[in-house]
C-alpha cells in the first residue's frame, strides 16, 4: 500500500511535468511537480521499512546496523562525488539549489531502505522483491545520471527510458506479489528463503567508495602524496 502510495505521488509528478512542459510551455523544474516526487521517497522508505524480517539475536542485530551502516556510508560517499557536493558547493540560493540537494538525500533514504530488506533476510517470497529492488537500484542510477543532463533534458529524453525502466520493474514486483501470496503459503517456504546467506553487498559498497577515493586522488597535484 505505502509503495503503491508512493507511485501515486510519482504519477502526479509526472502529470505535472507533463502539463507544465508539453501544455504551458513552462519550464518544469521546479515546479508543483516536484512535491510529487519528493513526497515518492518518504513512501517507498516505509513501505521497505514493512517488510518482515526474520528474528535476530542482539549480536545479529548489530553486525546487521553496521552492515546497513557500511553500504549508507559508501552510498553517502559516491553520491557526494558525483551529485551532492557539486549541489551543496553551489548553495541554496533558490527552489532550484535546495531540489539538487533534495533529490540526492531522497535517493540516500531509498538507498537505505533497499539495504535493510535485501540484508535483513526478509521472510516472504523473494521474487517480487528482486523486482522491486532492481527498480529501486536503476531508479536512483537514474536520479544521478539526470545531475549530468538537467541543463539539457527536455521531456522524452532518453533518461526517460531508464525511469520507465524502473516503473516496469516496480509493476513486474507488484504483479509477481500477487501471484506468490497463494503459492508461498507454506511456512517451509518462506524459512528457506529466509536462511541467511553470505551478502557481497557490503563489500561491493567498500569497493564502490575506493573506487571514488582513488578518482579523487588522482586528480590532487602529488596524488602518491596524496
Amino acid at each position: 500500500l505505502l509503495i503503491g502510495l508512493g507511485q501515486v505521488t510519482y504519477a502526479f509528478g509526472d502529470g505535472a511535468w507533463f502539463v507544465l512542459e508539453a501544455l504551458l510551455g513552462q519550464d518544469p523544474y521546479p515546479s508543483i511537480a516536484d512535491a510529487g516526487y519528493l513526497l515518492s521517497y518518504p513512501l517507498y522508505f516505509a513501505g521497505l521499512m514493512r517488510f518482515p524480517i526474520r528474528r535476530r539475536t542482539g549480536r545479529e542485530v548489530a553486525v546487521l546496523v553496521l552492515d546497513v551502516a557500511v553500504v549508507v556510508a559508501s552510498a553517502f560517499l559516491v553520491l557526494w562525488s558525483a551529485v551532492l557536493g557539486q549541489a551543496v558547493d553551489a548553495g541554496v540560493n533558490d527552489l532550484s539549489g535546495a531540489l539538487d540537494i533534495a533529490y540526492p538525500l531522497g535517493d540516500l533514504v531509498l538507498v537505505t531502505g533497499i539495504t535493510a530488506v535485501m540484508l535483513g533476510g526478509v521472510t516472504i517470497h523473494q521474487r517480487p522483491l528482486r523486482w522491486l529492488t532492481a527498480g529501486f537500484v536503476i531508479w536512483v542510477l537514474a536520479d544521478v545520471l539526470w545531475n549530468y543532463v538537467d541543463e539539457t533534458f527536455v521531456g522524452g529524453d532518453w533518461l526517460d527510458l531508464v525511469w520507465l525502466a524502473t516503473l516496469a520493474l516496480i509493476a513486474i514486483a507488484a504483479d509477481q506479489q500477487r501471484t506468490t501470496v497463494r503459492a508461498a503459503r507454506t511456512e517451509g517456504r518462506a524459512q528457506r528463503d529466509a536462511l541467511p546467506k553470505v551478502n557481497l553487498l557490503p563489500y561491493v559498497a567498500v569497493l564502490a567508495s575506493y573506487g571514488v577515493i582513488l578518482r579523487v586522488v588522482l586528480t590532487l597535484p602529488f596524488y602518491p602524496l596524496g
